[in-house]
């Protein structure tokens, strides 16, 4: 059987320090047993995983500016229809429009009383103008 110790020999302790770089070539080449293998085919397939998940251009995406509407004040989240529905006429008798219930959840379902689409300044102004009508509310990017 053997050791770590040899296959750091064979692949050389920078190489394996590196990880990505030196796993791959001990994959290809024929380990000298089926234990070596076994115990470093785990790594190597992750090794494998990483280096093709990480993106081989240089420029990265662009971010989102803050006049692409990224953000959404929610003023509610409930466990029943009937809830969220009158959070959303309270909020409207006050004179406050654009909310709107939003199913979420497969297993545990709730109804959020939210509007989307806004810019930081607009979620700002709006979560503002709902806590003034006294209506607990945040915003958060969407």
């Amino acid at each position: 059987m053997t050791s770590i110790r040899s296959v750091r020999t064979l692949i050389g302790a920078s190489a394996l320090s590196l990880g990505v770089l030196a796993l791959p070539a001990l994959v290809a080449a024929a380990p000298p047993s089926a234990a070596v293998h076994t115990a470093f085919n785990h790594v190597a397939v992750s090794a494998a995983t990483v280096t093709a998940a990480t993106p081989k251009s240089s420029t990265a995406p662009a971010a989102p500016t803050p006049a692409t509407g990224t953000y959404r004040v929610v003023a509610g989240t409930y466990k029943t229809q009937s809830k969220a529905d009158k959070r959303l006429a309270a909020i409207s008798a006050k004179g406050i429009t654009g909310f709107s219930v939003v199913t979420v959840g497969t297993k545990h379902i709730r109804y959020v009383v939210e509007q989307t689409g806004l810019t930081k300044v607009d979620a700002k102004a709006l979560w503002k103008q709902l806590r003034r009508a006294h209506f607990k509310a945040f915003y958060t990017a969407h």
